[in-house]
Parts: structure tokens; sequence; C-alpha cells
């Protein structure tokens, strides 16, 4: 028997075998999990980022509110610069905080803005940035074969003072 005889044989055979035939589902399935945990991880850090943000912009307009009540604007925004760098250090995160970024001002209920002014006790709103302009987004670690090598992540903190009407009346 020749080479060419068992050649058709041996073709047909290896086509109507069914062993491995979940192979290529489960490439598909095992792809699909890591570009799901991918995403999750990414966005997880960015999440974590988010809430950092918040805290570290809580904090600064707490403290620049609280030190505006006994200091000008200027030491109010230093305070402020102060307590967000002991938070997040610029040596790790970057830039996150000027004082340009730090708005004196008021609340208006009824257009629901803040409404700044540079002379005012009443409020102020921090606005935190880990932002590409600056140099200091969030960076993805997945994301980044797909094209999206960081995110930028924005939060704000307004404060406010509140005096009830008893306290300034002298009835408590």
């Amino acid at each position: 028997m020749t080479n060419t005889a068992i050649m058709p044989r041996a073709l047909r055979n290896f086509a109507e075998q069914q062993d491995g035939a979940l192979t290529a589902f489960g490439l598909f399935l095992g792809l699909s999990s890591i570009v799901v945990g991918g995403l999750a991880i990414d966005v997880a850090n960015a999440m974590m980022a988010r809430t950092q943000l918040q805290a570290a912009a809580d904090a600064g307009a707490h403290a620049a509110l609280y030190i505006r009540e006994w200091e000008d604007s200027a030491i109010a925004k230093q305070a402020a610069l102060d307590l967000v760098n002991v938070n997040m250090p610029s040596a790790h995160f970057g830039s996150l905080l000027t004082a340009d970024d730090i708005k004196f001002g008021y609340w208006d209920p009824d257009t629901q803005q803040f409404q700044i002014d540079a002379d005012s006790k009443d409020g102020v709103f921090v606005d935190i940035s880990r932002i590409e302009a600056k140099n200091n987004s969030v960076c993805t670690y997945f994301l980044k074969f797909a094209g999206s090598g960081s995110w930028d992540v924005r939060r704000g903190a307004g404060f406010e003072t509140y005096i009830p009407t008893c306290f300034r009346e002298g009835l408590v």
C-alpha cells in the first residue's frame, strides 16, 4: 500500500474527530474574562482615585473656610493647600490643587449655584483634579491596550457657614 492511498483516510479521520471541540469556545471565554476583569480593575482604580480626591477636597474646603473666619483669603487658601498636600502628597500625586482652584463666595439657593465673592467668609468651593493637563491623570492598566492610557478625574467640595436665627437673635 502506498502513502497516497493512506492519506485521504488520515485526513478524513482527522476531520471526523471531535476531540478539543470546546477549545475555541474556551479560548474565547478566557479572553472575554480577561477583558472584563481588566476593565473592572481600571474602573475600581478610577473610583479609588475619585474617593481620595473627594476626601482631600472636603478637608481642604473645610480648612479654608475655618481659617477664613479669622484670617485673610491668602492664608486660608494656603492652609487648604497644605492640608491637601498632607493627605495626597504632590510628590506622589502631582499638583492636585492650586490657589486658583479655591474660590470664596456664597451659595445662592435660588439659582442653585455657587456665587464667587473674594471677600466673602460665608462659603468656599474647592475644585480638585487629576487630569492630563496637569500631568497627573489616573493611569489605566488594561485599557491602555485599547488606546485609553489614562482617565481624568475631577471632584469638588463646597462648604458654607450656617448660623441659625436663634443664635443671631440671642435666643438659644
